[in-house]
């Protein structure tokens, strides 16, 4: 099978913020009948952007991703120092920007593997095992290449590099797919398959402990056929292995539920908005709403979903529980055609990330977005890796980094005023603080997650407590007058 590119647009704007009409015609051959246009006939995907949705999403951003920051500087008597030269400098989101991971490519050293985790570390600030905490590799189904061993060795470099891992999942939420490994073992007795899954739950969230930043207690609750956990042991099961879950894990565990094909509504979103509900009704509400977000073409996805559609439905599901994650988010645009190649418009991914990632990330109750893979050979769908298998970089790619390291990212020079005081609106997270004065530089750490922050330093630094007192004192008269 032979993937060829094709791409032709027009009228898109690079910035989305100014992109009135963006069309992709990757599939468009007039005269064919084709997938979806507003022309009289089928074609892939062509909607048109309103200008006015990326104004209000780009000051939805402003408003709820930035923060006052101000870097006051001070001599050691606490006097203000005026035209002091400080640089502001964005080291980390707040925000989580993560992908799944495979444990054992982690745990690699050959050349490929160490080229995929130094991109995690540039791209990304969280992740999620993709497999590894699944039940059948927790049973050691999978072979030796998946499951806790390859997992706790990995999380050994995560942590060392200030990655947090998401817990993914506790319970598999239907008994059929790959992942049913229950009924496999206990020959569809309703009272046995209760008795291992709560096992394998008590299993794995007491051997794995604090090692996890969260977990996805059920995933796929809703499913896609008639063998849901719901459905076969009752519509309390949900909130029994939520509930389960919370009294096994460590204290303070974070407990999420996750499903997929939310984002462009439908009944779906419908049912899960149903067991959220429940759930909360009946005193197992989740701590938080995953929605994987796979955005695949060839199922519809792409043509149901726009960004209007996808703020939409977070605000929706806002409104159950304030807190949401897109815990598996791609985009496949890819077709086969005729001949059975794989038609691939690269610039269409580009631009549904863009918009994508502009949309979702503007509503302020969405906390992280995890792409579920980012190389082409560890990618259940190929086509939408960010990167190819030789490690070239796709657009989509571009597009994510122009966003989150470029006009999400915080990088400011200048010099204090009268008062002492440099101030600026930065996105939240993690800074590094140049103070440069007289010959002197001073380098401080500074996290500006929680609401408006402000940081004092002194030029030069006290070299006794007497004058670091003094100093502080005399800041906090001046802030009182």
């Amino acid at each position: 099978m032979v993937r060829s590119t094709f791409s032709m647009s027009i009228f898109q704007c690079v910035k989305a913020k100014t992109c009135f009409f963006s069309f992709s015609f990757a599939t468009c051959f007039f005269g064919f009948a084709v997938a979806n246009c507003f022309f009289g006939f089928a074609v892939a995907n062509c909607s048109a952007q309103s200008g006015d949705f990326f104004d209000q999403a780009n000051a939805r951003i402003e408003q709820h991703r930035k923060t006052g920051i101000v870097v006051e500087v001070v001599d050691r008597f606490g006097n203000a120092i005026e035209n002091a030269n400080v640089s502001v400098n964005m080291k980390r989101h707040e925000f989580r920007w993560g992908t799944a991971v495979v444990a054992s490519r982690i745990n690699s050293t050959s050349e490929n593997n160490l080229i995929y985790k130094q991109k995690v570390l540039e791209n990304f600030n969280s992740v999620v095992f993709e497999n590894d905490l699944k039940w059948p590799a927790w049973e050691g189904a999978w072979g030796s290449q998946l499951g806790w061993t390859q997992a706790e060795q990995a999380l050994g470099w995560l942590d060392a590099n200030n990655l947090p891992t998401r817990g993914h999942y506790a319970a598999w939420g239907t008994l059929s797919g790959v992942d049913g490994y229950g009924p496999e073992n206990t020959d569809n007795d309703t009272s046995q398959i209760r008795d291992a899954l709560f096992s394998h739950i008590t299993d794995k969230l007491t051997t794995v402990g604090n090692r996890v930043s969260e977990w996805d207690v059920i995933n796929h609750p809703i499913g896609w056929g008639p063998d849901t956990y719901e459905e076969t042991l009752g519509e309390n099961i949900y909130v029994d292995i939520m509930q389960h879950a919370r009294s096994v894990a460590p204290q303070g565990m974070e407990m999420w539920m996750n499903e997929d094909n939310i984002l462009n509504g439908g009944n779906t979103a419908n049912e899960y908005a149903r067991v959220l509900n429940h759930m909360a009704n009946n005193g197992a509400a989740a701590d938080g709403i995953g929605m994987q977000g796979h955005f695949k073409s060839s199922w519809g996805r792409n043509l149901a979903s726009t960004t209007e559609s996808i703020y939409q439905q977070l605000d929706r599901f806002s409104e159950i529980v304030d807190r949401i994650q897109l815990t598996e988010f791609d985009i496949d645009v890819s077709r086969v055609d005729d001949d059975g190649n794989i038609i691939y418009d690269e610039a269409e991914h580009a631009r549904l990330m863009q918009e994508y990632l502009i949309s979702a990330f503007s509503h302020e109750s969405l906390e992280g977005i995890t792409m579920w893979g980012f190389w082409e050979d560890a990618h259940w769908l190929p086509e939408a890796a960010l990167f190819n298998s030789d490690w070239t970089e796709r657009e989509a790619l571009a597009a994510y980094r122009d966003l989150v390291f470029d006009q999400w990212w915080t990088e400011e020079q200048g010099l204090t005023d009268a008062l002492g005081q440099f101030s600026l609106r930065g996105f939240k997270g993690d800074y590094e603080i140049v103070v440069e004065h007289d010959g002197n530089t001073i380098v401080r750490s500074f996290d500006s997650a929680s609401g408006s922050a402000s940081i004092v330093i002194g030029v030069p630094e006290p070299t006794s407590l007497i004058p670091l007192a003094i100093g502080a004192m005399a800041v906090w008269v001046r802030r009182r007058r």
